[in-house]
């Protein structure tokens, strides 16, 4: 009886390998937008970013390629590269608001940097900018999230 299991065994395999070589023959390459995005999804910044870049060498102009190196930049910490990007992206086509609105969430979180750095080095000997830094803060913050 066994030597009926392993001749089955052996087909089923042999069908099973060409299967599986039939599907990834038909596998069509996915486009390198959606590649970057996947890359992106799965916070693969710099797989990313070397596919975004390389694709904005070949085509200049193309809005969101930028906006999400612009994005990719901002989560990395670059924040001038951001800036670049965004404001690539605004004089792409300055009617789309999505990069107006990164660009002063970023200069808005560039000031809460700013206001931090201020407030741990200056606070200890004047306690009248202590002060004023919180409140810039809360400022921004309410700014923010309109509360």
């Amino acid at each position: 009886m066994l030597w009926i299991f392993r001749p089955v065994t052996v087909l089923l395999m042999i069908l099973g390998i060409s299967a599986c070589s039939a599907t990834a023959a038909n596998v069509k390459p996915q486009s390198p937008m959606v590649e970057a995005q996947s890359y992106y999804d799965r916070a693969l910044y710099s797989d990313a970013e070397r596919v975004l870049l390389k694709l904005s060498d070949r085509i200049e102009d193309n809005y969101d390629v930028h906006f999400m190196l612009g994005n990719i930049y901002v989560r990395t910490g670059q924040y001038p590269a951001a800036d670049r990007m965004y404001r690539r992206c605004i004089n792409i086509d300055s009617s789309v608001a999505k990069a107006w609105y990164n660009l002063a969430l970023l200069k808005v979180k560039e000031a809460m940097s700013l206001a931090d750095e201020g407030y741990q080095r200056t606070a200890v000997d004047n306690p009248e900018y202590e002060r004023n830094f919180l409140l810039l803060k809360d400022g921004l913050i309410t700014a923010i999230t309109g509360q």
